[in-house]
């Protein structure tokens, strides 16, 4: 869902919501509270007015709200992490906002119809309260849906966050102890609100019939009064019962005025609660004011009761929601123990029993993964030790039988050497020339072999003594011409003057170097290839240029990991070898060797050796800081 869609959603739900909700109370208050028909009435406008004034009034708010989410929103949408955690935080508040604002622009709108100038002339403050409680508690009820569905529209938006940024603020979150409110929250919420809606609603139900049987046994009364008093009864004593009734509308608080003009009949409802009938008699008419008896002392109890009924609820949901909260945090810390050494040895995070069967179940399923996590970490285990013990024995192999593998090359190019000095043809020449060409770049390959297994084998030494950063490149572009390809452009050198003599193995620079111009000159033939030197905060620092493209920055960075060297292309040869021991080499000098993205195009090398003896760097895997290194003469320090 985008951006667009998910504002858009959330402000229809909440439309809909509320003016169901409205709905609901327009329709089913006049049945639920017994209202007579101008009552009906003043209901249905009281529902139109209210209904309009909490739309604008929440419409408004929410939508200022999701406007200042909207970049947060875009920003998930493109998948990008261009936001503050403060504010992924905050899209989880939207729906707690969107149900705030929409009781609280009801409850307003409900209260300001409570005044006395406002509401009908047949609405008392008794059924003006009936009817706004029965509102709070439509209103409150659908909060939880109109939650719900804002909530689960929300929810869909955060899962496009960065796992990293979603992971980090949680931990935000979970630092200030919010989820472990909301979770109180809501469950106090699902419990207390659906049995505020019984017990409020049943006792205002109850209060209704009351008031309303009440009201027509009054109205009773008033008729009987009016006739026994205003009217002459049939037979020997015309007057007979006319005292009595006139002593009982006195002990009733009933007063009775007679009019000699006719009068229909009605029955109007005062502010204080009392009803002014009016009965037509036989040539006049009779008023009659009852005062109290409307019901309106049931109130104080029904709502006294629901209020005891309500705190026990909430003393309920309190409970459920403390307990899962725990439960929730135990299955959180197991997941976040799924790693831990304790757990993949047999130790279980959970310290006591789930109450709640959905949680339970999460716990049991962790376990189970857990138990496979175990079975894999111990079968990397045996892995990892099975690989180093086959590089051991790789290296020593090699190391060991460099002699044997060297003598017979070497001779073959010491024949070919001097089968050049004597008298041969043109054909002659060039195939002894191919010979020597083919045996040096195969006495190359071969030296980085053994080189790289003397790394692996912890056998490889430097031999540092002050030398020439110019004498080592000069060195370096003679061995690179072994490893380029026959005719191949050479590269353009450019060094600064300033660069003081330096403590290396130069031959060792030299081969590192060399494997980087043959790589480069291999891929660039035509040309383009250079090598640029200076000298940076006591460090020189050499950039190696191949401008052809062929390879990304991340394949050859690949390549520079002596980890992926027998997982190279097959067009790379040997050089995919002489870049991981190139590395390798650097490093044990104390410097560093990386790759970047070259302006022009292509891709640039990027060694930095330090002039000085400097420890082998930390940040480089155990087998590329194995060697041992001579002391070096102190160098004067450049100015």
């Amino acid at each position: 869902m985008t951006t667009a869609r998910l504002i858009s959603y959330v402000v229809v739900l909440q439309v809909l919501v509320t003016l169901g909700a409205f709905t609901v109370y327009g329709l089913g208050a006049p049945w639920l509270l017994f209202l007579n028909s101008e009552q009906t009435r003043y209901t249905l406008v009281q529902t139109l007015y209210m209904s309009s004034i909490t739309e604008l009034a929440s419409l408004f708010l929410i939508w200022r709200r999701l406007q200042r989410a909207q970049y947060t929103l875009r920003a998930l949408d493109l998948g990008s992490r261009a936001f503050e955690l403060e504010e992924l935080a905050a899209l989880s508040t939207i729906p707690t906002h969107v149900v705030r604002v929409t009781l609280a622009s009801a409850i307003l709108a409900a209260l300001s119809t409570l005044p006395s100038f406002v509401r009908a002339g047949g609405v008392d403050l008794v059924v003006g309260m009936d009817l706004f409680l029965l509102l709070v508690l439509v209103i409150v009820a659908a909060g939880l849906p109109l939650y719900a569905l804002v909530r689960g529209a929300v929810s869909k938006a955060l899962e496009r966050a960065p796992p990293d940024a979603a992971g980090e603020s949680l931990a935000l979150l979970e630092r200030d102890g919010i989820p472990r409110q909301h979770t109180l929250l809501h469950m106090v919420a699902a419990v207390v609100i659906p049995l505020a809606f019984v017990a409020v609603g049943a006792a205002l139900v109850t209060h209704a019939r009351v008031r309303s049987a009440a009201s027509e046994a009054r109205v009773d009364l008033a008729i009987s009064l009016a006739r026994a008093v205003g009217e002459d009864l049939p037979g020997a004593i015309p007057d007979a019962g006319r005292g009595e009734a006139l002593r009982l509308a006195r002990a009733e608080q009933i007063s009775l005025r007679f009019r000699s003009i006719p009068a229909p009949y009605s029955v109007r409802p005062e502010e204080d609660g009392s009803l002014v009938v009016t009965v037509p008699l036989s040539e006049q008419h009779a008023q009659v004011t009852l005062r109290g008896g409307s019901g309106a002392g049931v109130i104080p109890w029904a709502l006294l009761s629901s209020l005891m009924f309500l705190c026990l609820a909430l003393w309920g949901g309190w409970r459920l929601g403390r307990a899962l909260a725990e439960d929730l945090s135990d299955a959180a810390l197991q997941v976040r123990q799924l790693g831990n050494e304790r757990v993949l040895q047999g130790g279980s995070p959970i310290q006591r029993p789930a109450w709640f069967r959905p949680v339970a179940g999460l716990g049991r399923a962790l376990e189970r993964l857990a138990d496979r996590f175990r079975i894999f970490a111990a079968a990397q285990e045996r892995a990892i030790e099975a690989r180093e013990a086959a590089l051991r024995l790789r290296g020593l192999l090699f190391a060991s039988v460099s002699h044997d593998l060297k003598s017979p090359l070497n001779a073959i190019l010491g024949f070919s050497a001097l089968a050049a000095l004597e008298p041969l043809n043109d054909a002659q020449q060039e195939s002894v020339a191919i010979i020597e060409r083919r045996g040096r770049e195969l006495l190359a390959l071969l030296e980085t072999i053994l080189d790289a297994a003397r790394v692996e084998a912890q056998q490889l030494t430097l031999v540092r003594a002050s030398c020439s950063v110019r004498a080592v490149v000069e060195r370096a572009l003679e061995k690179a011409d072994d490893l380029a390809p026959l005719g191949a452009a050479p590269a353009e050198v450019l060094l600064d003057d300033d660069i003081p003599e330096v403590c290396w193995d130069d031959a060792r620079v030299a081969q590192a170097l060399a494997a980087l111009l043959g790589h480069a000159r291999r891929l660039s033939p035509s040309g383009g290839v250079r090598v640029e030197g200076t000298l940076d905060m006591g460090a020189v620092e050499l950039l190696v240029y191949e401008p052809s493209g062929k390879f990304s920055v991340g394949e050859v960075a690949w390549l520079l990991d002596s980890a992926n060297t027998t997982l190279a292309p097959r067009r790379l040869g040997g050089l995919a070898l002489g870049l991981g021991l190139a590395r390798s080499l650097v490093r044990l000098h104390g410097g560093a060797l990386d790759v970047q993205e070259a302006e022009g195009g292509g891709v640039v090398f990027r060694l930095r050796l330090p002039i000085g003896t400097a420890p082998p760097t930390q940040d480089e895997p155990l087998t590329e800081r194995r060697g041992t290194t001579t002391p070096c003469p102190i160098l004067p320090t450049p100015r």
